[in-house]
């Protein structure tokens, strides 16, 4: 309900922007040599998202016919998670505005000044 609660407001109530500047700019705030290094440090934290996905492992002993349900379990956890934080990602991208701004504006919250 919490990922409804905070993507229909941004959907409907924020400001947008075009798609070339969610598509076709790429940002180096962090000043790294090259912009793939760039873009690897920035997956990091997005990988967080799925680092829960092993907790059928931990309960298969559990688990009616665990080789069969462990791995759709996980397969499914990921599906939802990747594609819910896509479109999350999506809508702020669109909502964002100027980069810049947005982080002067609020050095602590960014994401709600958003």
């Amino acid at each position: 309900m919490g990922f409804f609660a905070v993507l229909i407001p941004l959907i409907y109530l924020a400001p947008h922007g075009s798609a070339a500047s969610v598509f076709q700019t790429s940002l180096n705030g962090g000043h790294w040599p090259t912009q793939g290094l760039s873009y690897c440090v920035g997956f990091i934290g997005n990988v967080a998202t799925f680092v829960g996905a092993d907790a059928a492992v931990h309960m298969s002993e559990e688990i009616e016919n665990a080789a069969l349900n462990v791995p759709r379990a996980i397969i499914t956890t990921m599906i939802l998670n990747g594609a819910t934080g896509y479109a999350m990602v999506i809508a702020l991208l669109f909502c964002l505005g100027n980069v810049d701004e947005a982080l002067v504006r609020s050095q602590l919250h960014t994401y709600e000044d958003i």
